[in-house]
């Protein structure tokens, strides 16, 4: 019966060593998950400021209105 246990022990043992393994992993990596979300945000703000001032500074370079620079969808 001791066999069997210190077996069982070893066994499991190694189980519990790749759970908590795995345990790790996942919370690093939900960690990682919300920096690159914070990053992502903004890296979009960046860009729609970038893209804003783009479309402005045409608008002051040609002379025009931004609404003239509004895209047509009739075709």
């Amino acid at each position: 019966m001791t066999r069997e246990i210190k077996k069982l022990e070893k066994s499991y043992g190694g189980n519990l060593e790749q759970l908590r393994d795995a345990r790790l992993d996942a919370k690093n990596a939900l960690e990682r998950s919300r920096g690159l979300s914070t990053e992502l945000a903004a890296a979009r703000a960046v860009v729609a400021e970038l893209a804003a001032s783009q479309y402005m500074s045409k608008c002051v370079e040609t002379g025009a209105s931004p609404r003239s620079h509004q895209p047509s969808y009739a075709e």
